[in-house]
């Protein structure tokens, strides 16, 4: 089962997803036999923290009602 989901994830932070919640994450990834996928999650992360400004604002709500810290 997937870790808690937080906005404070280190750059780091490896989470292994169900193929299927992965969604576009799993994307021309390699699958464990066990059909999960390992999505870097900090780097995303940090990456959407860094572009903030490019955003479009339903995205940017989206993340806000998640809880993104920004």
């Amino acid at each position: 089962m997937p870790a808690k989901a937080t906005s404070t994830s280190p750059r780091k932070h490896v989470e292994e997803l169900p193929l299927e919640a992965a969604g576009p994450a799993a994307t021309g990834r390699e699958t464990a036999p066990e059909g999960t996928v390992l999505v870097n999650l900090g780097m995303w992360t940090a990456n959407v923290r860094r572009r903030a400004d490019k955003l479009a604002d339903e995205r940017r709500v989206s993340l806000d009602q998640l809880g993104m810290r920004w």
